[in-house]
Parts: structure tokens; C-alpha cells; sequence
């Protein structure tokens, strides 16, 4: 009986102590609407010290160029030691320590290239304007009760998601940050995940919106050196006089109309999805050919940088004269302004800048 009465007696205590300490409970959890509460909210992930290990490692480029001048300038100044090797070893060390002061330097001030709205502005703006657009055309059709179309709007979800958080266009916050950024492969990535949304929605979007992609997929083609570009074309406009026969008028060229039957429309959707596909495939794998070439680029300059500020180190530490050393970056530096206004003559030469 004593037993029970104590295990009645907290049931009371345990029944009063949560009515009274409701409020407070309520204060703590619960906010007002359209407001996070403290103990939901998640910390800051992107800080400053964040943003400046991201661009540590990419921004070494900077390193080799820096050290080579501050050697050379400190090496051809009044010597301080008799012995030249002396001199070669304070230049070498002067100039490493001064390559590693405009490392750090540059990456705590270029931080921003670990943002998508950092590194490239300008492609950042255009994939939120088309991660929007495409969220309003999703948002539209999302009232559907097809099933077909319920899962060409879960799938396309799955891809518009997660472009949001790494845009930051989702009022989320600024965004991810990580190398794939400094590095451009983020930005195909999202142009990737844009592009499978959007071929999603030509299975559920009305006939009008489907003829207007699909007239545009056509000028596309028209101009594309493209593998299988004829066979391409043709099928897109076949596909799109099965949808709407009126649409011939503004083809390229004179089509015979398909068999018209009760599968005529959603096989050609399917068709004209498959043909956006390979154009979209297509473009991001030339986006991501400029990106591996301007990486390796960035690689070899790299190493090249190193070997000669190696070798010019070696020359110093060495005792090499002063004449020879003035000589040889004379030599360098010409060869560095010839190479760099033979880039600018071909760069302004093409048609197209990468």
C-alpha cells in the first residue's frame, strides 16, 4: 500500500509539475508563424573560416609567381653576406615567405570563389533565373491528379531541390560553398539537374507549351554540330505534328503529317523529351570539356611555375651571378609577354570566348 500511495503521489506531482511548466514549454518551442524557433534553428555552416580552406588549396597558383619576385628583387639587391650562397639561401627563404604571406592574403580576400555567386556571377544569375522559372511552371502543374503526371512531378522535384540550397535561391541562405564552385564543375552539375526537371515537365505541360519548346529544340538543331544531328531533327518534327498538325506552318521545311491515334500524343511527348535530352547532353558535355580544359590549364601552369622557381632557387642558392640571373628573367619575361599577346591575338580572332 505504501508503494502505491508514493506512485500515486508522483503521478500528481509529475501531471502538475507538466500543467504549470506548459507555458513555458510553449515559450521555448513555438514561435509565431512564419518563424523558426532557437532550438530548431541550425547554426551558421558557411563561416568565413569555412570559405577560406575552400580557395586555400586552388588559389596555390599564386604562390610560385610571388616567391620568384621577391627572390629576384632581393637577390639583385646590395648583398648583405660576402658569399654569394649566403645571399641565394636569404633571397630563396625571403621569397617563399613572402609567396606565402600573398597566398593567404589572397585567399582570405577571394573567399567569395567558394560561393556559386562568387565565383561566376554572371552564370550564377542565369541558373537562378531558370531554377525560378522552372519552379513557377512546376508549382502550376502541381495540382494534378494523373498519375503519370504526379510522377513527372515528383521526379522532377527530386532534381529542383537540391539546386536551391546550392544557389541559395530558395531564401534558405547564401548558398553552399565548396570547391566544386572555384573549381566550375558545381555549375554544370546544376545546369545537369535544370535540364532533367525541364525534360520532365514536357510530359505534363499543355500541348502549346510543348510546340513552343519544341519549335525552339528545332533552331537548336539547325545550327548544331552535333553527332546524329539530321536524325535528331527529323524525329522532333514528327513528334511535333503528331501533337499539333497546325504546327507544320512553322517548320523549317515541308513534314508529312504522322498517323493520328489514341498513343499519338504521349509517344510524341516521349520523343521530344528523348531529342531535349541529347541537345541538353550535348551542351553539358562541352561545358564540361572548357571546365577540364581550364583546370588542366590551371594545373600545368601550376607545375611549370614551381619547376622554374625551383630552378631559379637552385641558381641562387648556388652563387649564380647577378648578370646571369638578370638575363634569365629578362628571357622569362619576354617569353611569358610573347606567349600572353599570342593568346590575345587568337583569343580575339574566334567567334566564340570561352
Amino acid at each position: 500500500m505504501a508503494g502505491t500511495e508514493r506512485v500515486r503521489r508522483a503521478a500528481q506531482t509529475t501531471a502538475a509539475g507538466g500543467r504549470n511548466g506548459h507555458g513555458a514549454a510553449q515559450d521555448v518551442t513555438t514561435t509565431p508563424a512564419g518563424s523558426q524557433s532557437l532550438a530548431a534553428r541550425p547554426a551558421p555552416r558557411d563561416t568565413a573560416w569555412h570559405e577560406f580552406r575552400t580557395v586555400f588549396v586552388p588559389l596555390v597558383i599564386t604562390f610560385p609567381g610571388a616567391a620568384a619576385v621577391a627572390s629576384t628583387v632581393i637577390y639583385l639587391m646590395p648583398p648583405i653576406f660576402t658569399d654569394a650562397r649566403w645571399n641565394g639561401v636569404l633571397a630563396v627563404l625571403a621569397g617563399v615567405a613572402f609567396g606565402l604571406v600573398i597566398w593567404i592574403s589572397a585567399s582570405f580576400m577571394l573567399r567569395r570563389l567558394s560561393r556559386a555567386d562568387g565565383a561566376n556571377p554572371c552564370v550564377h544569375g542565369e541558373l537562378v533565373r531558370d531554377y525560378l522559372s522552372l519552379r513557377a511552371r512546376l508549382d502550376s502543374l502541381a495540382s494534378t491528379t494523373d498519375p503519370v503526371a504526379l510522377c513527372a512531378v515528383h521526379e522532377a522535384r527530386l532534381q529542383l531541390d537540391p539546386v536551391g540550397s546550392d544557389l541559395g535561391a530558395d531564401g534558405a541562405g547564401r548558398g553552399s560553398v565548396g570547391s566544386r564552385w572555384t573549381l566550375g564543375s558545381g555549375y554544370t552539375s546544376v545546369w545537369r539537374r535544370l535540364h532533367r526537371a525541364e525534360e520532365c515537365l514536357i510530359n505534363i505541360e499543355p500541348p502549346e507549351a510543348v510546340v513552343a519548346q519544341a519549335l525552339n529544340d528545332e533552331l537548336r538543331l539547325q545550327g548544331a554540330r552535333m553527332p546524329m544531328r539530321s536524325d535528331l531533327l527529323a524525329k522532333l518534327r514528327q513528334a511535333l505534328l503528331a501533337i499539333d498538325p497546325e504546327s507544320a506552318r512553322y517548320l523549317g521545311q515541308s513534314t508529312r503529317a504522322p498517323e493520328s491515334g489514341a498513343g499519338a500524343e504521349p509517344e510524341a511527348r516521349m520523343v521530344i523529351r528523348m531529342v531535349r535530352h541529347a541537345i541538353s547532353e550535348f551542351r553539358d558535355d562541352r561545358r564540361d570539356g572548357l571546365i577540364r580544359a581550364r583546370n588542366n590549364l590551371l594545373g600545368t601552369a601550376l607545375y611549370t611555375s614551381l619547376i622554374a622557381y625551383l630552378v631559379l632557387g637552385l641558381a641562387m642558392v648556388a652563387g649564380t651571378s647577378t648578370r646571369i640571373i638578370t638575363a634569365a628573367s629578362a628571357f622569362f619575361l619576354v617569353g611569358a609577354a610573347v606567349g600572353l599577346f599570342r593568346h590575345l591575338r587568337l583569343a580575339s580572332a574566334r567567334d566564340t570566348q570561352m
